[in-house]
């Protein structure tokens, strides 16, 4: 069995659709008002990088077929569409400005636990490195599960802030 990663720039555009339903199996939210709801929360969360930052993401493929995805992004203070999608961000403009990158990682359910994750994250580490981009960030509940996972990958817990009623915990790495 062979592990592949490509640049999303690479591949066809149906793979992209593919990381939507890869997208929808991942995600903590499964209920919606209506598909346009489904549509629009799709679009915040994966649509529009996969439109605006392509050269910042990574698919893996095992055996040909596609498992998982990394989408990334160079500086997220930068971004005014994204800062509004995301109004906490803003709540953690000081450390963006150490950690100005970030990204969203998924994995088909039977491929997580695989060191598929890692290497995605080492893809776009070398990315940022080339483009000299100074950290990356992700941001997530203290509590959930991913932690762990970030944790291995060398992302260190630099703040936990409560927004709006919810505990939210921004890890960050140097690449």
């Amino acid at each position: 069995m062979q592990l592949q990663i490509l640049s999303a720039n690479e591949v066809e555009k149906e793979n992209l659709q593919i990381c939507k339903e890869i997208f929808f199996e991942n995600t903590t939210v499964k209920n919606f008002k209506n598909s346009d709801d489904k549509e629009k929360f799709y679009y915040k969360y994966l649509g529009y990088y996969l439109d605006q930052y392509l050269a910042y993401s990574k698919l893996a493929f095992w055996n040909r077929e596609l498992v998982g995805y990394l989408i990334g992004m160079p500086e997220t203070l930068v971004d005014e569409k994204l800062m509004t999608f995301h109004s906490y961000l803003k709540s953690f403009e000081d450390e963006l400005l150490e950690f100005p990158a970030h990204l969203h990682i998924n994995l088909v359910s039977s491929m997580q636990g695989k060191g598929i994750g890692g290497k995605l994250i080492a893809e776009f580490e070398a990315i940022l490195k080339q483009k000299n981009i100074s950290g990356f960030h992700i941001i997530t509940n203290p509590n959930a599960a991913n932690v762990i996972f970030y944790t291995k990958q060398g992302l260190r817990k630099i703040c936990t802030k409560e927004i709006e009623g919810q505990s939210l915990l921004l890890m960050g790495k140097y690449p």
